[in-house]
């Protein structure tokens, strides 16, 4: 027996409800959304595989120079070379990441790398911060080279030599290669960089991002040792991985130094008012962007409540700024995702609720009409609701871990668990004023208050 329902629009329609309550889905939008661009005081570095290093004179953001921190690691206990081995050479290995965003700038570039070692031990459980950058001693240049990035057993990578006599100290006392832990008491680590690079407009430099969990990545010691055999030579491999493994970037960035003119007005002179131009973001602590959305605050006291299905917040790029030059030996690419962050009454970062779904929240980039969205209704909805107050976001490039709980360090206005040393891109969205200005496009249903 088959049977059919047929719903009876006599009946079932908004006729049934109240004149005031018709359930009507109501869109507003393009409502107002008003940005400015500052900078970070610092951000927190997480320990782990990538890391970036390099010097860049970026035509929009100015003058990058990442720098690296890391200790080397002995995997053997009671290392002895024996006397009848002789040093050959000493060198560092960085393996380049093999992504689509592991270089910002000339992959040909040619950078003067310098290699210190480093006053104290690091510690793999502390958190360091990106404007951390006296752990070495600045005198104590122990490796350089000038030139650019190269290719070894098919993986692009950047190869440093270290000089001899602090190779051989290691070398020739076997004292201190007994194990892990006295190795790096002894031989604490080294930070590299590429700040003393002359860069301007007709040598952009490059930024790459490094893995050093990479079985190519280490500090290598080579060495002849004869037997019965003859003579051999081998190598000593000490890692930049492991549990007892520490790694971290600082970062410093020169806006002056090259950078565009509203940019420099927002981030150095504070003038919120050029945010009406154009709007600059840059990964690895460089700026972000505060954001107000007073649309949201004008609903609560009104003579209606309102169901929340969508509330987009749309940011698009600044047209002026579309034309970067991307080919596989220069680019500078847009960031993959944004997080756009609630503030509390502190003024610090909160999640918002939307975050727990990741795909309704949304935030990736959409290349076809290059722009980013974000969907708040939960948030509008509280807001609106009067269960929390409105005091503005923060738009920045990060990525999230869901699973853990909004964590500050002393008076940090970041969430740890936010990461933002993952990514270098950078974007220049448009300003307040723009054709393509940020808009809050809201779907609702309006229900009268009794």
């Amino acid at each position: 027996m088959l049977t059919q329902c047929k719903k009876d629009q006599s009946v079932l329609n908004t006729s049934v409800q109240p004149a005031g309550d018709l359930l009507n889905t109501d869109f507003n939008g393009s409502l107002p959304v008003y940005a400015h661009t500052v900078k970070y005081d610092s951000i927190a570095m997480a320990d782990d595989r990538y890391k970036y290093l390099g010097s860049n004179h970026d035509p929009i953001f100015g003058r990058t120079d990442i720098g690296l921190y890391l200790n080397a690691n002995m995997n053997l206990t009671f290392v002895n070379f024996g006397s009848n081995a002789s040093y050959l050479s000493s060198e560092i290995i960085l393996a380049l990441s093999i992504d689509s965003t592991y270089i910002m700038g000339s992959l040909g570039a040619s950078l003067n790398y310098s290699v210190f070692t480093l006053d104290s031990v690091l510690n793999p459980y502390r958190i360091y911060y990106s404007t951390k950058a006296n752990l070495h001693n600045p005198t104590a240049l122990v490796g350089s080279f000038t030139g650019s990035l190269t290719t070894l057993n098919g993986k692009g990578a950047l190869r440093i030599p270290i000089n001899d006599d602090y190779a051989k100290s290691i070398f020739n006392n076997p004292d201190n290669l007994v194990n892990n832990e006295t190795f790096q008491k002894a031989y604490k680590g080294f930070y590299i960089t590429a700040a003393g690079t002359s860069l301007n407009s007709g040598n952009e430099g490059v930024i790459f991002k490094c893995n050093l969990d990479d079985a190519l990545s280490g500090f290598y010691l080579r060495y002849q040792k004869q037997d019965s055999t003859g003579v051999k030579t081998d190598t000593m491999r000490f890692t930049f991985t492991g549990v007892t493994a520490s790694r971290f970037n600082n970062a410093k960035f020169d806006f002056n130094n090259g950078g565009n003119l509203n940019l420099i007005q927002q981030v150095i002179n504070k003038d919120t008012s050029a945010g009406s131009q154009s709007l600059f973001l840059k990964g690895m602590g460089a700026s972000k962007l505060k954001v107000y959305i007073p649309a949201l605050t004008s609903y609560v006291d009104s003579a209606f409540t309102l169901a929340i299905n969508r509330a987009e917040v749309e940011f698009k790029l600044d047209p002026t700024f579309e034309n970067d030059i991307k080919t596989p030996t220069r680019r500078y690419i847009v960031p993959p995702r944004l997080l756009l962050l609630p503030m509390d009454s502190l003024g610090r970062e909160i999640y918002a609720p939307d975050q727990s779904n990741s795909a309704r929240y949304d935030g990736v980039y959409d290349s076809g009409n290059k722009r980013y969205v974000f969907n708040i209704a939960r948030y509008a909805q509280q807001v609106i609701k009067g269960q929390r107050k409105n005091y503005g976001f923060y738009l920045v490039v990060a990525n999230t871990d869901l699973l853990y709980s909004p964590v500050y360090d002393g008076n940090a206005k970041e969430l740890l668990t936010v990461r933002r040393d993952n990514f270098i891109e950078r974007v220049v969205l448009s300003g307040n004023n723009g054709t393509k200005k940020p808009v809050l496009n809201l779907s609702c249903i309006k229900l009268k208050k009794n």
